[in-house]
């Protein structure tokens, strides 16, 4: 009798409760692991990755938005591909990415550390307090932020992303 009450008691409790909030996690988790192509056959080709938080999301959405106006192609991935993603392959990347316990990513870390050529890569590291960069130094400027202003901040990379691509 009581390994039936246990097990019916977290289903009422997640139900009445927490089953939308389960759903919404469950949700979110599945558009994580989404990998989107947008090909317009342009001659720029851009690599967008991250983790997918509102934040987050925010800025992908109006980079998207700039991205298929100037029908530029682009890739978007989650983070945790990037090990898989040849960065000679693109004209700019762009990585957004979260610090934690001070330090970045540590798939972040390699892919950056792996690049001879960093003048195209554009990064925003996301924390609760300090400054966290990439322990990886020369030929890219981090851009560091909370996760407030997401106007802000996609405004910021649009004018690296234009300045990298020699698009006004």
């Amino acid at each position: 009798m009581k390994k039936v009450i246990f097990p019916l008691i977290l289903i009422i409790v997640s139900i009445g409760m927490g089953a939308p909030q389960i759903v919404r996690w469950l949700t979110y988790e599945e558009q994580v692991k989404q990998i989107e192509s947008v090909l317009y056959h342009s001659p720029e080709k851009v690599l967008i990755a991250s983790k997918s938080t509102l934040f987050k999301d925010k800025i992908i959405k109006r980079l998207e938005t700039y991205l298929q106006s100037s029908k530029l192609d682009y890739k978007l991935i989650d983070t945790r591909h990037l090990p898989k993603e040849n960065p000679d392959n693109y004209n700019a990347v762009i990585i957004l990415t979260s610090a934690f316990v001070w330090s970045v990513d540590p798939k972040v870390e390699k892919f950056i550390q792996n690049r001879k050529n960093r003048e195209n890569l554009i990064l925003l590291i996301t924390s609760e307090g300090e400054d966290v960069l990439p322990l990886v130094e020369g030929g890219y400027t981090p851009i560091t932020s909370a996760s407030d202003n997401p106007e802000k901040i996609s405004d910021l990379i649009l004018w690296k992303l234009a300045k990298t691509l020699n698009i006004e």
